[in-house]
C-alpha cells in the first residue's frame, strides 16, 4: 500500500500511507485498487488535488488496507489477478467496519450482467474504460456527498435512539427533547417524519410544509396517502411496508407531487420497542435534485457536439452498437452514411471560421430534417458527419434518402448578403444483417466516401458490407 504524492511511484505490492490530519478541511481519503501502474496514475491525475490519494496493486492489500485506515471512497478495478475486484468487494461489505465504504467499479468490461453483479454485491456505481474524467469525478463527487449524508443521517439517528432511551424515564425529559429535537428538526435541509404502524404521520419537520404546503401540526394523526396523494402514497407503500416489518430502507426516487419535480435520497428507519415489535418508522429525505441535474448536464456535455448539438463520436458509437444488436435480433438492415462537405477548406478560408461554424449548423440541421426523426445524424468532428438509417427495407431506400440529402444540402442560402452553395460527399455502408461492427461500417463508409469525391463530389456511393 501506498500514499500517492506525485508522479514517480514505487509499485511495491507493500508499502504505507501517510496518516491523514484531524482538522477541519480534510482532504476525502480515496483507495485506488488497480494491478495496472498506468490505471493507478489516470486516476491519481485526475483526483490528486483535492483528495488524498492511496493505492494497492491488489485485493489482498486493499482489505489490509482497510482495516488500517478506512477510506471515504474506493474505485476498485474488477479483474485482477489472485483476488478480483467482486471478492474484495463482497469481503468488505460483509465486515461491520468496512460495508458502508462507497465502492466504484472501475473496469474495461461492459457486460450489463456485470455491471449488475457488482451493483447486487454493494457497488455503489460502475464505470467502464474508457470513460470520461468530467463524468468519474462528477460520479465521485455524487458518492463522497452521499456518504458524508448517510454518515450524518447515522448520526442523527443514534443520537435519536439514544434521546428515546432517556425520554423514557420522565415525562419532563421527553416533553424538553421534543422541543430540541422539534429545534433542530426544523432547521434541517431535509424532510424528517415518523409515521406510525398505521401509516399516519405522528411527526414532520417544518420542511413538511415547505415542500409540500401542509404544516406538521396539520398532519398529526393523518394517513400518508390523505396527506401525499394517492399516487404518491403508491410508489411509497412498499418502502413503507417494509421498514414498517422491521426493515431498513434506503433509496432513491424520482418525486412528482405539489407542483414541483424533487429526486429524493431517503431513508426508512424502524422503530423497535422493547418488546421487538415495530412501532413505526422514522424517514429522514434530502432532496438531490440540484446533484442529478448536474449529473444530467455533464452527461449531455460528454455526449453532443457543443456546436451543433448533435451526438458525438463516442455517443453515435454507443447509438450504432444498440441499433447493431436490434438488427441481429429482429434481421432489419442497417445502414451508415459518413458524409462530409465538399471544399470545406475553402469555406473556411472565405468565410473565417465564424462563418465556418454557421455553415456547419445549418449543414447540421438540414441533415436532420432530411431524415426521419428515428434516424441518428451525429457529428465525428470537424466537417465529418455520420447517419445511421436503422430497419432499412432495401439499399434502393438508402439510396433514395442519399438523394433526398444531397437535394437538401445544396439549396442556395445567404450569408451576410452573400448567397453561398453547399455540397457533400456521401459514402454508404449497406449491412443487410448488421452483422458488422460499428468501427468496420463507419471505416466502410469513409472508405467509400472518396470513392463519391473521386466522381466529382456532390455524390454518394454505396458498398454492401460482408459479415466481418
Amino acid at each position: 500500500m501506498k500514499s500517492l504524492t506525485g508522479p514517480d511511484m514505487n509499485l511495491a505490492s507493500s508499502a504505507f500511507a501517510l496518516p491523514r490530519l484531524p482538522t477541519p478541511g480534510v482532504k476525502p481519503l480515496m483507495l485506488v485498487v488497480d494491478d495496472q501502474p498506468a490505471n493507478i496514475q489516470i486516476l491519481y491525475e485526475l483526483f490528486k488535488d483535492q483528495h488524498e490519494v492511496c493505492m494497492a496493486t491488489n485485493g489482498r492489500d486493499a482489505l489490509l488496507f482497510c482495516q488500517s485506515r478506512k477510506p471515504d471512497l474506493i474505485l476498485l478495478d474488477v479483474v485482477m489477478p489472485e483476488m478480483g475486484g467482486y471478492a474484495v468487494c463482497q469481503q468488505l461489505k460483509a465486515d461491520p467496519l468496512t460495508r458502508d465504504i462507497p465502492i466504484i467499479f472501475v473496469t474495461g468490461q461492459n457486460d450489463p450482467e456485470d455491471e449488475a453483479r457488482g451493483l447486487t454485491l454493494g457497488g455503489a456505481d460502475f464505470i467502464t474504460k474508457p470513460f470520461h474524467a468530467n463524468v468519474v469525478a462528477a460520479r465521485v463527487r455524487t458518492q463522497l456527498t452521499l456518504k458524508e449524508q448517510a454518515d450524518q443521517l447515522r448520526a442523527r439517528e443514534a443520537e435519536l435512539r439514544q434521546r428515546h432511551t432517556e425520554l423514557e424515564a420522565a415525562n419532563e425529559a421527553l416533553k424538553d427533547s421534543e422541543k430540541r429535537l422539534r429545534m433542530i428538526t426544523d432547521n434541517l435541509p431535509v424532510l424528517v417524519t415518523y409515521i406510525d404502524s398505521e401509516h399516519r404521520f405522528r411527526f414532520a419537520n417544518e420542511t413538511l410544509k415547505r415542500w409540500t404546503g401542509h404544516a406538521p401540526h396539520e398532519v398529526d394523526g393523518k394517513l400518508f396517502s390523505e396527506v401525499m396523494g394517492g399516487a404518491v402514497y403508491d410508489n411509497r407503500r412498499d418502502h413503507i411496508e417494509r421498514a414498517l416489518a422491521g426493515e431498513r430502507i434506503d433509496f432513491e426516487m424520482k418525486a412528482d407531487a405539489f407542483g414541483q419535480v424533487r429526486y429524493l435520497q431517503s431513508t426508512y428507519i424502524p422503530d423497535i420497542g422493547p418488546d421487538g415489535v415495530v412501532r413505526g418508522i422514522y424517514t429522514v429525505s434530502n432532496d438531490i435534485t440540484v446533484l442529478k441535474q448536474s449529473e444530467l448536464e455533464l452527461l449531455q456535455l460528454s455526449r453532443f457536439d457543443s456546436l451543433t448539438g448533435l451526438p458525438n463520436r463516442s455517443y453515435l458509437y454507443e447509438i450504432l452498437d444498440a441499433a447493431l444488436e436490434r438488427g441481429q435480433r429482429s434481421g432489419a438492415a442497417l445502414a451508415v452514411l459518413f458524409l462530409d462537405i465538399d471544399h470545406f477548406k475553402s469555406i473556411n478560408d472565405t468565410l473565417g471560421h465564424a462563418g465556418g461554424d454557421l455553415v456547419l449548423q445549418e449543414f447540421a440541421q438540414r441533415l436532420a430534417q432530411a431524415v426521419r426523426k428515428t434516424d441518428t445524424v451525429a457529428r465525428l468532428a470537424g466537417d465529418e458527419f455520420v447517419i445511421l438509417l436503422e430497419g432499412a427495407r432495401s439499399y434502393l431506400e438508402v439510396e433514395t434518402v442519399a438523394s433526398k440529402i444531397l437535394c437538401a444540402t445544396q439549396k442556395p442560402w445567404l450569408y451576410n448578403g452573400t448567397t453561398i452553395m453547399v455540397t457533400t460527399s456521401i459514402g454508404i455502408a449497406f449491412d443487410g444483417q448488421c452483422r458488422n461492427c460499428g468501427a468496420v461500417l463507419i471505416a466502410q463508409a469513409d472508405e467509400v466516401m472518396y470513392e463519391a469525391k473521386a466522381a466529382g463530389r456532390n455524390a454518394f456511393r454505396m458498398r454492401t458490407c460482408q459479415s466481418s
